[in-house]
């Protein structure tokens, strides 16, 4: 009997593999997330920096 056909080497071997396959799918969420976040940030700082405008704008017409 080969030593890396033994029952206790194959589930160490089996779980290893999950756990990779965990990790890879962790990674893969965790990008998914950043780049979700960079699309919020990119749409919601612009509307942002408009009202921003919008109000300076607005105060510079009040105090002239």
């Amino acid at each position: 009997m080969a030593l890396s056909n033994t029952p206790v080497l194959y589930k160490v071997k089996k779980k290893r593999k999950i756990i990779k396959a965990i990790i890879a799918n962790a990674v893969n969420i965790f990008f998914f997330f950043v780049f979700l976040s960079g699309v919020i940030i990119k749409f919601y700082l612009p509307k942002k920096v408009q009202k921003l405008k919008i109000n300076t704008e607005l105060n510079i017409q009040i105090l002239i």
